[in-house]
């Protein structure tokens, strides 16, 4: 009888389990509707699923419910049925779950997806008030094991008769090609600059020590950049270049995950878990890949498409969908790090002093000024559309943020980077000359960590740096470029927002695909007035 009883709890246990797989499926499928699996695939998917986590949860389940009933009184073991609580358990878990990645992920879903996801929690709510009903008229039942075992089954196939009776909403893929949108009437320039936001600017932004970042924002329109959340650093810099929200370019993740059994087509975007994605994939059967190209053209692939000389140096994201475009990638290993190579003896001097940390600054310097060399280059032989990613700012300030209570010499080291970066741009918009149209633009900010994490850092996790964009603080938008564009302070704007206000201010017409708007506070009311928008496929 023990024996029995003891099988009964691990029947349970490893049930739920698997419960919970099935409901794991669910989620991964409803944040990939690019994906299209057949029913067999689903099939092998929910053996996969169930297994894995039957093992992964239900095992450890079961040994403590089986030293659970040992520590019941006799009487009270015999009538023990804990399945209905667990299984009312994990679709209430689940449906936080589904919540949860309603509102992480409103951007990288469409909007039918969305409500899917949102109406899949409330189901899953449902699914464990029944459970809890009907479990007390089950276990109120003289029928025995038999109805107890009917329950468990009916349980399980509840995630997927939700899967059958409401498809997860396809998503079209918009394979948009590299058209011509016309030849702009002036040069573009666009500079990225990483971890750049509106308080570092400001701060830094004297009118004396730094000339160039002062004139920017006395010149220019400016102002706060809203990134997605959470924080996936491609797909920030992918929706600045395309006008596009993660939903529609696609490229949603630093990676992407192939099961093979389930679709032809990667997993974009894993569901957030409090124990970390990855143990959301059965059996670690999941194949890490790069993510896939951005399904939308960049704007600057449109304009080579349109015959203007183009140049584009380490943006971050995945373009290769678009054909051969003249990308330089960061200079290699072996760049000169040596006080030549950041030409300025006192920034040198300040960081050779910082030990490893200064190094980690000096090859960034380095890097960047490869980039804004050949940027120089290009427009000196006639490119009419650059844009180069720079990645000193974000470097310097996961190395030297200033902490409290911490010698200055980091908060010193720091404003001589800014004059660095300050005379480097000057010089880059002295080539450019005048009449180019300039976007500087940073998709995210960096945050100061703030004392928890430095208290993980204390006991040895998470990591050196002093600054994170993890919290998604707001980025920076700067656009500068003659009579066109106002000098005034902008409201926030958003990623997508960039590419349109790019095409109006070259006076060309908008994509038909481009999410964004633009924005119009940015553009000289007489030119506004002028320009009708023009929109194009």
């Amino acid at each position: 009888m023990e024996f029995m009883r003891s099988g009964a709890l691990w029947f349970q246990a490893l049930a739920c389990g698997g419960l919970a797989g099935l409901l794991t499926e669910v989620l991964v499928l409803r944040l990939n509707p690019e994906i299209d699996p057949t029913a067999a695939s689903v099939l092998v998917g929910m053996a996969l699923w169930m297994s894995w986590a039957g093992v992964a949860a239900g095992v450890p389940l079961a040994l403590v419910l089986t030293l659970t009933a040992r520590l019941l009184p006799e009487e009270r073991r015999r009538q023990w049925w804990p399945a209905p609580g667990l299984v009312s358990g994990v679709f209430v878990a689940a449906a936080a779950l589904s919540w949860a990645n309603a509102d992480l992920h409103a951007e990288y879903l469409s909007g039918t997806g969305h409500r899917t996801l949102g109406q899949d929690g409330v189901a899953w709510l449902i699914g464990a008030l029944l459970a809890q009903a009907s479990g007390v008229w089950v276990g109120r039942s003289r029928s025995g094991g038999a109805l107890r075992v009917a329950f468990v089954c009916v349980f399980l196939a509840l995630p997927m008769a939700r899967v059958a009776t409401q498809p997860t909403p396809s998503r079209s893929v918009l394979g948009t090609p590299a058209r011509s949108l016309g030849v702009p009437d002036r040069p573009l320039l666009v500079v990225g600059i990483e971890g750049l936001d509106s308080g570092v600017l400001r701060s830094h932004a004297d009118g004396g020590r730094y000339p160039c970042l002062a004139r920017l924002l006395e010149d220019g329109a400016w102002g706060p950049l809203r990134p997605h959340r959470p924080y996936l650093r491609q797909s920030q810099w992918t929706s600045t270049a395309t006008g596009c929200l993660p939903r529609s370019h696609g490229l949603k993740e630093r990676w992407s995950w192939r099961l093979r059994w389930l679709s032809d087509e990667p997993l974009r975007l894993l569901p957030w878990f409090p124990g970390g994605s990855r143990v959301m994939l059965p059996w670690f059967a999941a194949q890490q890949e790069p993510p896939p190209a951005s399904l939308v053209p960049p704007l600057w692939a449109r304009l080579q498409a349109s015959g203007v000389p183009t140049l584009v140096i380490g943006w971050p994201g995945a373009w290769d969908r678009f054909g051969p475009i003249a990308t330089e990638s960061t200079p290699p290993d072996d760049t000169p790090t040596s006080d030549d190579a950041l030409a300025d003896p006192a920034l040198a001097q300040a960081l050779n002093a910082l030990g490893a940390r200064g190094q980690e600054v000096i090859q960034a310097v380095a890097a960047d000024r490869a980039r804004l060399n050949a940027a120089r280059d290009a427009f000196v032989s006639g490119a009419g559309n650059v844009w180069l990613h720079l990645g000193l700012v974000a470097e310097a300030r996961r190395q030297l943020e200033p902490q409290p209570s911490e010698d200055p010499t980091d908060e010193a080291t720091l404003e001589l980077i800014f004059e660095h970066l300050d005379r480097e741009l000057a010089r880059l918009l002295e080539t450019a000359g005048p009449e180019t149209l300039t976007a500087v633009v940073s998709p995210v900010g960096l945050r100061a960590l703030g004392a928890r994490e430095r208290l993980l850092q204390a006991v040895g996790f998470g990591g050196d740096a002093r600054a994170s964009a993890r919290t998604c603080p707001d980025g920076l938008l700067i656009l500068i470029g003659g009579e066109r564009v106002a000098r005034v302070q902008l409201p926030v704007a958003t990623l997508p927002d960039v590419a349109p206000t790019l095409c109006y201010l070259l006076d060309l017409p908008v994509a038909q695909y481009m999410e964004g708007r633009v924005i119009v506070e940015a553009v000289e009311p007489a030119y506004l007035s002028a320009n009708p928008l023009r929109v194009v496929n």
